[in-house]
């Protein structure tokens, strides 16, 4: 005859191992459908996303899936303009940084950009022209985000860091209007942001000048002729010459010494003409 205790030492093995064996196949079915449930959490249907909310919050309290395969449907669901939903998201974003932060750092660029592109979804779904703003009432729409990494320092400079990189351009130099959108609803959130030191403000502006440094020079070379290249960097009243068709060069009438805008803008317009032609 077994022993009680051994027999009671049995029974709670066994249910562990069953309530193991379910929390596998939860996570199972959670990974084989969290796709179709992270794309109807951003669905404009109120009760489809209600729906699937419901069980991305499950997912994520019960540790089912990988917590950067939701984060950047979390960072979207913190913009949006229903604040129920947001503050949902902001608690669903806390408890994940608060086991996770150190992931999370990885997908900074990737969560902005989803929700860029979420904004960019409601701004069709309302018919309007599809500009996407990245401050609603004065403040930034990735407000609550900014507000849970600023509480540590390491993070938040992380944070500023990881973000300005937006602003960047491939080497080379192509990009498309989607791009140029989303760093201005970047640079609307930056602007707004609600900044508490000067460290955090003089870390985005030094950030800021250093793409403006390499990057930026780099594409003022590509873009800009060479004659409008020297005639910007050339002091004022000393223009360059521009070569004309018979091969002389002609003086370019000094647009700053004119004090009609108009003139200006006619005059320096036809002196990119002239060098394109």
């Amino acid at each position: 005859m077994g022993s009680p205790t051994l027999g009671k030492y049995d029974a709670q093995v066994g249910r562990h191992v069953a309530l193991n064996d379910r929390l596998s196949v939860s996570s199972a079915i959670v990974q084989r459908y969290m796709d179709p449930v992270l794309d109807a959490a951003l669905s404009q249907h109120p009760q489809t996303q209600s729906a699937a909310v419901d069980i991305l919050s499950f997912t994520i309290r019960q540790g089912l899936a990988h917590p950067l395969q939701s984060f950047p449907v979390i960072v979207a669901l913190e913009t949006s303009p229903n604040t129920a939903l947001s503050a949902r998201a902001s608690a669903l974003h806390s408890a994940l940084n608060s086991k996770h932060a150190s992931l999370l750092n990885s997908r900074y660029i990737i969560s902005a950009r989803a929700s860029f592109s979420y904004q960019a979804k409601l701004a069709q779904a309302r018919g309007g022209s599809g500009a996407v703003e990245g401050a609603r009432g004065g403040t930034a729409l990735l407000h609550r985000w900014f507000a849970l990494v600023r509480e540590k320092r390491g993070p938040k400079l992380e944070f500023l860091k990881a973000l300005v990189r937006a602003f960047d351009v491939s080497t080379s130099l192509t990009t498309a209007q989607e791009d140029i959108d989303f760093a201005r609803y970047m640079a609307e959130n930056f602007a707004v942001f609600d900044y508490k030191t000067q460290e955090e403000v003089l870390l985005v502006v030094k950030s800021l000048t250093n793409v403006l440094s390499t990057t930026g020079m780099q594409c003022i070379e590509a873009l800009s002729p060479r004659y409008l290249l020297a005639q910007l960097q050339a002091p004022i009243g000393q223009q360059p010459l521009r070569t004309q068709a018979d091969g002389t060069e002609a003086s370019v009438p000094d647009a700053t010494t004119t004090a009609d805008p108009a003139v200006q803008g006619r005059t320096l317009l036809g002196t990119l003409l002239g060098k394109l032609s």
